[in-house]
């Protein structure tokens, strides 16, 4: 309860606090560095994972994610609608691996944290992901060309993140994080992708100065 109670006092405090008192780059720096950390971590699993360490990788999870989504939503006029672009990129992303993989799926990605997804699956899901960048990139009337490769590694990025709570899901012996969504597998299953797919996508924009000096 002391946890949960120290992520939402977190979660309700970050809008207050970016970017005027908790500069966001530095928060996304850190973000990418845990996820590259994860990926690491994906491919050498099987490993104990304690609860101390654990508890610490929830918050690189759960915070750098709300803190770039807060900073999305308030970008300009258009804040809510780069939220829905970073969304449509993930969910791309899936939907395009789950219907290749399901379809020409062989070669197994990471079979001993979620067996059911496969290289052709992901292959997939990157293609799906650059058409969702060029087309947010138009509508937006930004430059396609900047905004596929954006979009092909926001997507890369997603699935380290669910990859990553797969791993942590197994380590603690859980098919589903958890039953508030009946048949979905829990809410962090449904944003485990974004989580991962958020800070990358904000800390491209930052860096091609669409907010500012954060």
């Amino acid at each position: 309860m002391a946890y949960v109670a120290l992520l939402t006092a977190l979660v309700v405090a970050l809008p207050w606090l970016i970017p005027e008192r908790l500069p966001l780059m530095p928060l996304l720096a850190i973000a990418l560095a845990w996820w590259f950390c994860a990926f690491v971590w994906v491919t050498r699993y099987p490993t104990k994972i304690r609860r101390d360490v654990g508890a610490v990788c929830g918050l690189l999870v759960i915070v750098p994610a709300w803190a770039g989504l807060v900073a999305l939503f308030a970008l300009a006029e258009q804040g809510p609608q780069y939220v829905l672009f970073v969304l449509a990129i993930v969910w791309a992303a899936d939907i395009g691996a789950y219907f290749v993989g399901r379809r020409i799926g062989r070669r197994k990605l990471a079979p001993s944290v979620s067996p059911g997804k496969t290289w052709e699956g992901l292959a997939g899901g990157l293609a799906a992901a650059a058409a969702a960048a060029a087309g947010g990139a138009l509508w937006f009337g930004l430059n396609p060309l900047t905004f596929i490769p954006i979009g092909v590694a926001v997507a890369a990025v997603s699935v380290v993140g669910d990859l990553t709570v797969s791993m942590f899901k197994r380590n603690a012996g859980l098919k589903d994080s958890g039953n508030l969504f009946p048949g979905h597998g829990g809410v962090l299953d449904r944003v485990d992708s974004v989580t991962a797919a958020v800070p990358l996508f904000v800390f491209a924009l930052t860096w091609l100065g669409m907010f500012g000096h954060q």
